[in-house]
């Protein structure tokens, strides 16, 4: 393992970003108006301009989120054919197109991940373009929930309240869901002993966030945009739950985490490795109880996977497995933003990527992807293009000048 810090997401780029999208949007109208439209005032072309940011503006002001715009803009829905308009749509979504919830209960067990997948949100201009599912939960049960209080639940993290309960028929009005499974199956193929088995236990926590202007120019060492990237141990992240004085039972938890995960580390030494599937299965039983000793942690905007204080949707469901790492080893790869910015981060299409989450349910890709790596393959190609969606905007515009030119033109001529 090169220990060297690796490329981090730098926030000058991000300002570089910004402006780029500021030129997009603005040089086609103003060349418009150059070379065709002589007659349609200056005041028109810098309206339609900013259209864009002032219809956002309005969307979130009218619905009397202005002062918490931060946790707004994740329920900010643009029109997909006209995205210059955008709509508010908070928890439980209105506007949704999964419809066979009645399919899914069928096939849902304690502990299922539920990859979901809520299109043309603001926040998942960025998400989308390194995941398809933008976000992800864990199943409380329904029959066979540990506590009745969890039955029919959904536990998850979102902005507006951090750790807590989803009911299930709130969490899967969404676009498009698939739920993956943990199981050990998969160590009686013959792939898995074909399978080159090293573990790499080191956990990459490279951040990728939005910041405040200072954050964004002077970025201290560790923080979201720095340039150099810490390196944590997945047993670090266990401890973390050890040391938890706040909680004695998530310390308990903790310290059947740190066993868990010594053990089967100690299995990877051995040669031919053998995993007690017994042991590990005894152990799911703690994936719950360790989500509910998370209960009310704030969520992560900052996507900081060198602590626990706070945690992103996609942090808390690999929390509560952290330590099967040695199984499923789902952890941070390289990607990039805007085909711009290298940097390292999980999303919740990695939880399709490990042969111990099998798919259980594909959602409108149930018909073609039988596997989890199938549905991986299939939902990379739709992944959202962030210059696309300027390009909306662009078209837009143009047609909305051209618009107000005619009608200008028309009454000038009257």
């Amino acid at each position: 393992m090169d220990n060297k810090p690796q490329p981090s997401l730098n926030g000058r780029h991000l300002i570089g970003i910004f402006f780029e999208f500021l030129a997009a949007l603005s040089l086609p109208a103003i060349l418009l108006k150059l070379l065709l439209l002589h007659t349609l005032p200056w005041y028109v072309v810098i309206l339609i301009i900013f259209l864009p940011f002032l219809s956002l503006l309005y969307c979130i002001t009218v619905n009397g989120r202005i002062r918490q715009i931060g946790s707004a803009l994740p329920d900010v829905q643009y029109n997909p054919i006209f995205p210059i308009l955008f709509r508010y749509d908070p928890e439980p979504r209105r506007h949704y197109r999964f419809k066979d919830i009645d399919g899914l209960k069928k096939i849902l067990k304690a502990n299922d991940v539920l990859l979901r997948r809520q299109a043309n949100f603001i926040d998942g201009l960025i998400l989308g373009q390194t995941t398809y599912f933008t976000h992800a939960g864990i199943y409380c049960g329904g029959e066979d929930a540990k506590r009745s209080s969890w039955k029919g639940m959904v536990i998850d993290a979102i902005g507006a309240r951090g750790v807590g309960h989803s009911p299930l028929e709130d969490f899967v009005k969404c676009d498009d869901i698939a739920v993956v499974r943990f199981s050990t199956d998969f160590v009686d193929t013959e792939d898995w002993k074909k399978k080159d088995k090293k573990m790499d236990d080191y956990y990459i926590t490279e951040n990728f966030g939005l910041g405040f202007l200072h954050k964004l120019l002077y970025p201290p060492p560790g923080s979201v945009f720095s340039d150099k990237t810490p390196l944590i141990r997945v047993d670090t992240l266990i401890d973390q739950d050890t040391a938890a004085t706040s909680s004695p039972t998530l310390q308990q938890l903790g310290q059947q985490e740190r066993a868990m995960f010594d053990q089967l580390k100690s299995d990877y030494s051995k040669q031919p490795v053998v995993v007690d599937k017994d042991n590990v299965d005894k152990f799911m039983s703690n994936i719950l109880d360790i989500g509910h000793d998370y209960w009310g942690r704030s969520y992560d905007y900052e996507f900081d996977f060198s602590n626990q204080v706070t945690v992103s949707c996609v942090e808390f469901v690999w929390d509560c497995y952290k330590a099967l790492y040695p199984l499923h080893q789902i952890r941070r790869k390289i990607t990039y933003y805007f085909k711009l910015i290298r940097t390292r981060v999980l999303v919740p299409d990695f939880f399709l990527t490990s042969e111990f989450f099998v798919l259980q349910y594909g959602g409108s890709h149930s018909q073609k992807a039988k596997t989890s790596m199938q549905l991986y393959q299939l939902v990379q190609k739709r992944h959202i293009r962030f210059w696309r969606f300027v390009a909306g905007i662009v078209v837009s515009q143009v047609l909305l000048l051209t618009a107000i030119f005619f009608l200008f033109y028309t009454s000038c001529k009257r």
